[in-house]
């Protein structure tokens, strides 16, 4: 988990992809007080950057997906209400898969549905075998691999771009 920012520490931004974008922004982007391994904001393709996987920073290689339309990208809450009973019980999970993808996509402002960081994270989560049903989540199953494809390749509806305000 992201240490909590104290008074005057560094904030270091990141855009909804986890893309490092500056230091004390003010905006609609994720944050942690934690100091990326590079300070590059290039927009170049392929160039090194540094990426926020929800619980860390990682070096990868910059990449800019095509606009997506925005029936791919999805409020967060909109995003958890797709999973139903089972993102309670994933959001009080123990694992740290569960922890990671609930960090991960809270950070967002948006959630864009092809993000393979989005999918890599699932996965870890049914990897877990959560969530598990419990007293608490009586109706909360385990993740498939079929439950994660009709999470990602469902195209947002009306009501969930009501959610995030969108026409």
């Amino acid at each position: 988990m992201p240490r909590l920012q104290t008074l005057n520490a560094p904030v270091y931004c990141f855009d909804y992809r986890g893309w490092y974008i500056g230091r004390d922004l003010a905006g609609p982007f994720g944050s942690t007080d934690q100091p990326p391994p590079l300070d590059s904001t290039s927009s170049s393709q392929g160039e090194l950057r540094a990426n926020w996987r929800g619980d860390r920073w990682v070096t990868a290689s910059y990449w800019e997906p095509a606009e997506l339309p925005e029936r791919w990208r999805i409020h967060h809450a909109a995003f958890w209400a797709r999973l139903g009973d089972a993102a309670l019980a994933i959001c009080a999970g123990e694992s740290r898969a569960c922890r990671a993808l609930q960090v991960l996509v809270d950070s967002w402002a948006e959630v864009d549905l092809r993000n393979p960081q989005l999918a890599k994270a699932l996965q870890r989560v049914q990897a877990t075998g959560q969530p598990q049903a419990s007293d608490d989540f009586p109706d909360a199953r385990p993740l498939t691999a079929l439950s994660i494809q009709q999470i990602l390749t469902t195209p947002t509806t009306e009501d969930e771009r009501v959610v995030k305000g969108l026409p």
